[in-house]
């Protein structure tokens, strides 16, 4: 029996084998690559949605949020794409059998992560230069700085499941952080109209508000990850608690020679929006 085409004409024989294989890499990729890009999505929109929503309370609040929005997206995108570099490290691991060195680079990668967290913080609670740079209004500064303020006590989460994400995607479950991605995202909105609004009791806070509601909704989506992790029976072969190793400066050296000129280029890039 042959195989027909999209015209519904025979194909040859000599020619299935070579469209099967196609097929099935374009399913492959398909499997693996949707989840990234749509975790990738859910996690940019958290910024797009605070600066939406902000929108709706007053001018400066969508100036202030958008201001900061455009801050932080570029330090958070450097830091993902360097810590991307355990993913095709881990990968590499699975692939080759050495299942025992995929905890060790992943502890690597928390540490980085830790330290990015470090600066990230750090830069984001100290922008006063860059808004007096723009010239912008005290009362629109403020807010922006109150926005950065709150936001920041999220960026540990935010990091942490950048970092955990080299583990799942690096093993093939690409899933797994798509599916704690878009649930961040759906507890941002709600979180968001409490916060700006001053919905149950809470004070109506503004523009301020966006970045106490992605920072919860941040929080609780690494809590999730870190439990689903715990308790999963995919990764009952890798735990984090029981597999816990020391820093160690080659292995982090290793990720960082592989992860600084990804995370370097996506930051100029991201930049160039940003300004």
């Amino acid at each position: 029996m042959h195989t027909l085409d999209e015209n519904h004409q025979p194909i040859p024989e000599a020619r299935q084998p070579l469209l099967q294989r196609t097929l099935s890499e374009w399913k492959t990729l398909s499997l693996l690559g949707a989840p990234i890009l749509i975790a990738q999505l859910a996690q940019m929109a958290n910024g797009v949605i605070d600066t939406v929503m902000a929108g709706h309370a007053s001018a400066e609040d969508l100036a202030a949020v958008g201001i900061g929005s455009s801050l932080w997206m570029p330090l958070f995108l450097m830091f993902m794409g360097l810590l991307q570099a355990m993913q095709p490290i881990i990968s590499g691991y699975r692939g080759s059998g050495e299942l025992d060195r995929i905890m060790p680079v992943t502890w690597q990668g928390l540490y980085i992560a830790a330290g990015a967290a470090v600066i990230m913080i750090t830069l984001l609670t100290q922008v006063h230069p860059v808004l007096a740079l723009l010239e912008m209004d005290s009362h629109t500064a403020g807010i922006t700085q109150g926005y950065l303020n709150a936001f920041s006590w999220g960026v540990p989460a935010l990091l942490l499941m950048t970092a955990l994400r080299g583990l799942t995607d690096g093993l093939g479950h690409t899933q797994v952080i798509m599916a704690f991605s878009v649930l961040s995202t759906l507890l941002n909105l709600p979180l968001n109209y409490i916060f700006i609004y001053g919905k149950l009791g809470l004070p109506a806070m503004g523009g301020v508000g966006c970045g106490w509601a992605t920072s919860l909704s941040n929080g609780v989506a690494a809590i999730a990850l870190l439990i689903y992790l715990n308790r999963s029976t995919s990764y009952r072969r890798f735990h984090l608690i029981a597999d816990w190793c020391r820093p160690h400066l080659a292995d982090i050296g290793y990720i960082l020679r592989i992860g600084v000129p990804i995370g370097f280029t996506i930051f100029v890039e991201a930049s160039m929006f940003s300004v």
